[in-house]
């Protein structure tokens, strides 16, 4: 992921007065780029081999069940209806792909997994009976297709080598998401933790963790995330899942008891989590503190996407949010003027003006921080600061303009500014 943002002004400078300033905020807060039929349980982007098609899945009962996709990174979505099966209604819950038209879905059925070979647009049962809605994933250096049985497998899960046509029981209780640190090396979020070091052949259970419906390995490193939907505590381990330590505990944020969904996405930069009663909140320290900025509620056992420099996050109404800022709130900053000279344009005089400046998330109090600061045009304007800059404004922060004409003919210049806020 890369997500600096930067909220840029500008205004024209003529003699003393300066003109109304035009803000591009960039879209700075959460969006709600679609309303679907009812809560989301899942959203999944293919951003390995094609970012631009996305699933969601949403409905906790057979009445408001329904998968939907997108073939445009997210700007419009699709009820999919061409399921092909011997049940009629599937409670939809995780997806894997080999490639941009070959992937699988997870689905609470006694015909499951799912499998498309057209890129999500139909799919057909596997006929692999007695299979729960657990997480499903697709090693693509070893060819193997994992299914976590959970529950409805007597404890047990299942693995392919051929795509999905033949399957072998494995112990593995387990019903919850899978993340990968490399292709050999991976986890899966089970009432304790599993971890295999031989691409998903084999599995074996490490204690002390609460269930986490869907856990985070960071690629590349031997660190990773457990959250639990039930202890709400965030687990951290340092040694590819074989020990584990409470990092934060969520139980109260603030004044409220909160519930976590229990997935947890980001990298080594920026985590993110969601929850029921405060939304969303990011950590830029991995995990040893996080930030509220607000954002769509949802129910534990739910996931959430990154894809790219953009955050989608699902609520209990089937609304689906967008973020790439980090900011929460609609954050237009309040730039004021003080102490101007409304002197006659042809006869500009020296004169200070002071720009009052206001902008924070409002969401969070969170304060802005002033990247740069600089006049072009006129060398008769001058430009000074009671601090220096780059600095995070505080609540009474103003910049101070100097004029000091050369002539008496009006002098036109542009101030410009360049804020940070959010992650």
């Amino acid at each position: 992921m890369n997500f600096p943002r930067r909220i840029a002004y500008s205004s024209i400078i003529l003699c003393t007065l300066l003109s109304i300033f035009a803000a591009r905020n960039l879209n700075a807060q959460w969006r709600k780029v679609a309303q679907l039929n009812s809560l989301i349980n899942t959203i999944f982007f293919n951003n390995e081999i094609n970012g631009n098609l996305g699933l969601i899945t949403t409905g906790r009962t057979s009445n408001d069940f329904a998968l939907w996709r997108t073939s445009d990174g997210g700007g419009t979505w699709t009820q999919i209806k061409s399921i092909i099966g011997p049940a009629s209604d599937f409670a939809f819950s995780d997806f894997t792909f080999k490639d941009a038209f070959t992937g699988w879905m997870s689905v609470t059925s006694s015909f499951g997994p799912l499998k498309t070979t057209d890129g999500g647009i139909t799919w057909y049962s596997q006929s692999l009976p007695n299979t729960a809605h657990g997480g499903i994933f697709y090693n693509k250096r070893n060819k193997v297709l994992i299914q976590n049985g959970g529950g409805y497998a007597s404890g047990n899960s299942f693995i392919s080598t051929d795509e999905g046509i033949t399957w072998k029981i494995i112990p593995l209780g387990c019903d919850q998401g899978f993340s990968f640190f490399s292709t050999m090396q991976g986890v899966s979020g089970c009432s304790d933790a599993e971890i295999t070091n031989d691409g998903g052949f084999t599995w074996h259970s490490v204690p002390n963790v609460s269930e986490c419906y869907q856990p985070l390995a960071l690629k590349n490193t031997s660190k990773c995330f457990f959250l639990s939907e039930t202890s709400n505590l965030l687990y951290l381990s340092v040694d590819f899942g074989q020990s584990f330590s409470v990092r934060y505990d969520f139980t109260s944020f603030g004044s409220s008891l909160d519930v976590v969904t229990g997935c947890i996405r980001g990298d080594t930069n920026l985590l993110l989590i969601q929850s029921l009663l405060n939304g969303a909140f990011y950590s830029l320290n991995d995990g040893l503190s996080w930030i509220n900025f607000c954002g769509p509620k949802n129910v534990y056992d739910t996931r959430f996407f990154v894809k790219g420099d953009s955050v989608f996050m699902g609520d209990t109404s089937g609304g689906l949010w967008l973020n790439t800022t980090g900011i929460g709130s609609n954050s237009t900053p309040q730039l004021s003027l003080t102490n101007v000279n409304a002197a006659p344009l042809n006869n500009c005089q020296n004169f200070d003006t002071t720009l009052s400046i206001t902008f924070f998330d409002s969401c969070n109090g969170i304060q802005a921080q002033l990247v740069s600061a600089s006049i072009s045009g006129s060398n008769n304007f001058l430009f000074s600061s009671p601090s220096a800059i780059p600095r995070t404004i505080h609540p009474d922060d103003s910049l101070l303009i100097s004029y000091n004409p050369n002539s008496s003919s009006p002098d036109t210049s542009q101030l410009h500014l360049r804020f940070h806020l959010g992650w």
